[in-house]
C-alpha cells in the first residue's frame, strides 16, 4: 500500500505514512517542487510544458505530478540559465555582437520555457567557451599600435568578429593576449599583423576585366562578352584581401586568346580598319566567327598565317 501511494502522490521526507516517516521522495507535483527549490511555480510550469512534463494543460499545479529526477534535472538547467542580456553581460558583447555569435553558431541558445522569452543560455557553456578563448593567454598591460582588441583586430582585417574568434579556437594565430581587468570576449588581444597574414586568402595569377582588357588591348566589355560565350575562361574566387566575390581572367587564358586571335585594330597599324578588311576578303581571309557580333572585329592567327 505503502509504494502504491508513493507512486501516485507527490509525497515525500518530513512527511508521515501510516504513522512512519516518509524518507524518499517519488514524485513531486508543481506545488512541491517549486517550494522544495525554491523556485517559481508559474516559471517551472513553463519549462516542465516544454519537457513535455504537462501532458495536460488543464491541470493545476498540485495535480500534476513529475518524477523526481525530471524535476530534478530541469530545476538545475534552469538555476544555471541566463536571459538574452545575461549573457550578453557574461560575455561583456553588445546585442549585435552576440547576434553575430549566435548566428556563426559559437554560442548556443536553448529553449527551456515556452512564451516569447523561452530562449535561455546556460553559464556553463558560456564560461567553457571564454576558457577556450583565452587558455593559452597571456596577461599584458593594455593594447598598443599592433595588439589591439579582437572587435578592432576583425574591423581592421575585414573579418568578422566570428571569424577572428574562430581563428582563435582552431589555434591558427601564435599569440592571444588578455586584458585582466577587463572581463569576457572584450578582454582578449591579437596581434593585427598577424591575423592579416593567416586570412589573406590564395592569389590567383590572373587579372580582372579591365587590367585584362588592357592586356588584349580590348575594352572590358568585349572582354566580358568574350568571356561569356566561353572562349576564354574566367575563374570567379574570393578577394584575398576582402573576401568579396570577382571574376577573375587567368593570365594563361589571356595568353592563350592572344596567340589564337588578333584584332582587326591591331593589324591594320594605322591605315583604314575598312581598307584592310577588303584586302585580307579579297584574299579570302575572313573575321573569326566564334567572335562575330562584337564591337571589335577579330580574326584567326592560323588564317593569317602569322
Amino acid at each position: 500500500m505503502t509504494d502504491h501511494i508513493l507512486s501516485k502522490f507527490p509525497i515525500g521526507p518530513g512527511e508521515i505514512l501510516f504513522g512512519v516517516p516518509v524518507k524518499t521522495r517519488r514524485l513531486h507535483s508543481i506545488q512541491t517542487a517549486a517550494k522544495f527549490y525554491g523556485v517559481y511555480a508559474k516559471r517551472l510550469r513553463k519549462a516542465l510544458e516544454v519537457e513535455g512534463l504537462v501532458p495536460d494543460p488543464s491541470a493545476t499545479d498540485h495535480d500534476v505530478l513529475i518524477d523526481v529526477a525530471d524535476v530534478e534535472r530541469v530545476v538545475l538547467r534552469e538555476k544555471h540559465s541566463l536571459t538574452l542580456l545575461q549573457a550578453q553581460e557574461r560575455l561583456n558583447v553588445s546585442e549585435v555582437s552576440m547576434n553575430v555569435l549566435l548566428k556563426a553558431g559559437l554560442i548556443n541558445r536553448h529553449r527551456v520555457t515556452s512564451g516569447k522569452r523561452g530562449d535561455r543560455y546556460f553559464d556553463y557553456e558560456i564560461d567553457q567557451f571564454l576558457d577556450n578563448l583565452s587558455i593559452n593567454a597571456q596577461p599584458i598591460k593594455k593594447e598598443n599600435g599592433n595588439v589591439m582588441k579582437i572587435r578592432s583586430v576583425a574591423r581592421y582585417a575585414l573579418r568578422s568578429l566570428s571569424d577572428v574568434i574562430q581563428l582563435i579556437l582552431d589555434r591558427k594565430v601564435s599569440w592571444v593576449g588578455r586584458l585582466p581587468e577587463v572581463k569576457g570576449i572584450e578582454a582578449l588581444v591579437l596581434r593585427l599583423d598577424e591575423v592579416k597574414a593567416v586570412v589573406r586568402g590564395p592569389t590567383f595569377e590572373g587579372l580582372t576585366a579591365v587590367p585584362a582588357g588592357h592586356f588584349l588591348q580590348i575594352t572590358a566589355p568585349v572582354l566580358r562578352e568574350i568571356a561569356r560565350r566561353g572562349i576564354i575562361k574566367t575563374i570567379r574566387c574570393a578577394d584575398p584581401v576582402n573576401r568579396s566575390s570577382r571574376i577573375v581572367f587567368p593570365l594563361a587564358e589571356l595568353e592563350r586568346f592572344r596567340l589564337d586571335y588578333v584584332s582587326l585594330n591591331h593589324l591594320r597599324d594605322g591605315r583604314q580598319g575598312g581598307w584592310v578588311r577588303r584586302k585580307l576578303a579579297a584574299d579570302n581571309i575572313m573575321p573569326a566567327e566564334e567572335l562575330a557580333g562584337l564591337e571589335a572585329t577579330f580574326y584567326k592567327r592560323s588564317d593569317l598565317k602569322i
